[in-house]
């Protein structure tokens, strides 16, 4: 069955639904949304990991401050997922070590986080939101999109970060593995 899903930046309009999704979450292996709030990438990784409500009020500012972190996907007016999308140079991405120093950011947005509830799952929704990330951020200015998915098998905790084979079906290339298993992948928009 196709998918009929309507996206929607999170801003400050959308933040109500944002924020019910996220409380909701699953607690599943891979994360619980409702502690992590996408901030993990976002502030500095002790706070983060140490004040779960510190990341909620970190988001919020973020939002209410008219930063746009991402996008809800929506099917029959309820919320059915969540992409991370930004521009690179305000992610940590750096300081974790997955670009090498002499890549400038200019131009380059990354997909940090995928949310889809286990409801949902084996629907095609992250691939639908990978092309949506893909054209959000070429909207926006992006010469090239970049994501960390994870090869299969390794780093369960991360599946937040998406499928390698979702990647590669949605025209990502590899270009470098940082951590064996973590791989960068970049689509030239």
């Amino acid at each position: 069955m196709p998918l009929d899903l309507t996206f929607r930046s999170v801003t400050p309009e959308t933040w109500p639904d944002f924020e019910a999704f996220f409380r909701a979450g699953d607690r599943t292996v891979g994360g619980d949304v409702a502690r992590c709030w996408c901030m993990e990438w976002r502030m500095p990784l002790a706070e983060w990991r140490d004040n779960p409500e510190a990341a909620h009020r970190g988001m919020r500012d973020l939002v209410h401050g008219g930063g746009v972190p991402g996008f809800l996907a929506y099917e029959d007016r309820a919320v059915v997922g969540w992409c991370s999308v930004a521009p690179r140079a305000t992610l940590r991405v750096r300081r974790r070590g997955l670009v090498r120093a002499e890549e400038p950011d200019e131009g380059v947005w990354s997909i940090i986080c995928f949310y889809v509830p286990q409801q949902h799952h084996d629907r095609g929704l992250m691939s639908a939101m990978l092309e949506r990330a893909v054209a959000y951020a070429a909207e926006n200015g992006a010469r090239i999109v970049e994501g960390y998915p994870t090869r299969p098998g390794q780093f369960a905790d991360m599946g937040y970060a998406g499928r390698l084979q979702s990647f590669e079906k949605a025209g990502f290339t590899p270009v470098d593995e940082p951590t064996p298993g973590l791989v960068v992948m970049q689509r030239r928009v």
